[in-house]
């Protein structure tokens, strides 16, 4: 993590130093991106680079966050 980002997780951490992996996800989904806007999987395949790179990546991100993780 860099920039922005690095800044929110420390504050998590200091406000919450047993933060689980649940909240933690919970807290990003609040700042980035949450559920509710449609279906991710349809935004994904619709992504287009409009802007940046950097722009591209962060979108990206934000979506793919959405998506529960397959269990082992």
């Amino acid at each position: 993590m860099e920039g922005s980002t690095i800044h929110f997780f420390n504050s998590l951490l200091d406000e919450n130093p047993n933060l689980t992996w649940e909240d933690l996800r919970s807290e990003l989904l609040e700042r980035y991106g949450g559920l509710g806007e449609g279906d991710v999987y349809e935004q994904l395949t619709e992504i287009r680079q409009r802007g940046t790179m950097e722009e591209y990546i962060k979108e990206f991100e934000r979506l793919t966050a959405q998506i529960p993780r397959l269990p082992k």
